[in-house]
């Protein structure tokens, strides 16, 4: 078994860090984030009367609600 040592975990982390061209992506992708985190927070806080005027239920909202803010794709309807 081998030891890491601080250099071999500096160099992994320096790894992961992105290059200068894409801190504009990087950005773009954390307020994508964000903003799927208000949104489905405010999905969550929504009235009854104003999720039958978007067409979604109170369990669909929930369902919603509860996914990770990478989860960005649509989710698949239940069988």
């Amino acid at each position: 078994m081998t030891s890491r040592t601080d250099d071999d975990v500096s160099l992994s982390l320096g790894a992961a860090l992105p290059k200068l061209g894409e801190w504009p992506n990087l950005r773009r992708q954390f307020a994508l984030l964000l903003r799927t985190v208000v949104t489905r927070r405010q999905l969550a806080e929504a009235d009854d009367h104003t999720l039958r005027d978007i067409g979604i239920s109170r369990a669909d909202a929930m369902a919603e609600a509860r996914r990770a803010p990478w989860c960005l794709r649509p989710r698949r309807p239940s069988r």
